[in-house]
């Protein structure tokens, strides 16, 4: 009887490492299934703690753009005047300080990404219906309200414009159930909110 002697597995080089390393970066569920390093894992926390702290940072510009974007205080194209910001102006709170509240809620939700877990697929997907049958409703009630009071140019463009947030969250929403990504469900997360706090519900009318 004849025996085939299997060659020595070849040891992993550093590149080798490196790659598998980059491979495991985000894939946290992956990377308990294979028993992943301490330094690697804590590496891996690190990274996505800066990318969620960065997503929710970007949050701000966006934010005073579509809330401070026309110091007149009516609504534009390029300055939605969201709702869920100016009733907070109303009740208020400074505008400087109601730019940063979004951000400190999208840290808040994301609380996972910032050690590394992802944040609950079921929760995002729910979020998602309301903010899409609301942001509906919202266009659907003020729609004839808004065209005499704004213009139907303002009012046409800012539902195109959140209609493109929703198709592109949703497509980004369905890959993120199909592939364990935090970078996907960050993306997704952050959409949501960049969405919510602009276009979903633009000033359709007087705005305080």
């Amino acid at each position: 009887m004849s025996w085939v002697q299997i060659p020595p597995a070849a040891p992993e080089n550093s590149v080798s490492r490196r790659v598998r390393r980059s491979v495991l970066a985000f894939h946290p569920c992956f990377m308990t299934a294979q028993g992943g390093d301490a330094s690697a894992s804590a590496s891996n926390s690190k990274i996505a703690f800066r990318l969620t702290l960065a997503a929710a940072f970007l949050l701000v510009p966006l934010c005073a753009q579509a809330l401070l974007g026309d110091w007149d205080g009516s609504p534009s194209i390029s300055c939605p005047s969201p709702f869920l910001l100016t009733a907070l102006v109303f009740l208020g709170i400074p505008r400087l300080l109601v730019i940063a509240i979004p951000s400190v809620a999208f840290c808040r939700w994301c609380r996972p990404f910032f050690r590394g877990a992802l944040v609950s697929a079921k929760r995002t997907t729910v979020a998602f219906t309301w903010v899409s049958v609301a942001s509906a409703l919202w266009f659907g009630i003020g729609w004839r309200g808004s065209s005499q009071i704004e213009g139907p140019l303002f009012t046409l463009m800012t539902a195109v414009i959140s209609l493109a947030f929703a198709v592109v969250t949703g497509i980004v929403l369905l890959l993120s159930r199909r592939r364990t990504s935090l970078p996907l469900q960050l993306a997704v997360n952050f959409l949501l909110f960049a969405w919510a706090f602009t276009y979903a519900f633009p000033g359709l009318g007087e705005t305080p």
